[in-house]
């Protein structure tokens, strides 16, 4: 549950947290691309949640080549998780399923590597500006 998930990620006090999730579109089968999702009711000095969603999403379209649609402050609580903890925290929608040739993409090995590579690289550029913050 997110209550569980909640409790565990204040128990292990993490800089940031990722919530990874794939979406979908039943009205129009040809929405696609990538998004950022964040919670804009938390806010830590130096590096925001806007921030952090920001960077993620450049680095992860710019790895797969893909569409970016943004980054949106979780207003509708679409994304309970978010607005529990009190840490940098986001949830990325890689892609729709309902999309045939995103679904397709998002099944390929090599695919979901340039995704890992490209949250990775995002991680990587976060924690680089929070670092550089605390300095």
């Amino acid at each position: 549950s997110n209550e569980s998930r909640a409790e565990l990620i204040k128990d292990v006090e993490p800089d940031m947290v990722i919530d990874l999730h794939v979406n979908a579109d039943a009205a129009n089968e040809r929405t696609q691309g990538t998004s950022v999702v964040y919670n804009e009711y938390f806010y830590r000095p130096g590096v925001t949640n806007v921030q952090v969603a920001d960077i993620m999403e450049r680095s992860l379209v710019t790895e797969i080549q893909g569409k970016a649609l943004g980054i949106f402050g979780d207003r509708q609580n679409k994304y309970p998780l978010l607005g529990m903890i009190q840490v940098p925290a986001i949830s990325i929608e890689m892609g729709y399923l309902t999309n045939k040739q995103e679904a397709e993409l998002l099944r390929k090995n090599n695919y979901q590597e340039k995704i890992a590579l490209g949250i990775f690289k995002g991680i990587e550029e976060i924690r680089e500006e929070m670092k550089n913050y605390e300095q």
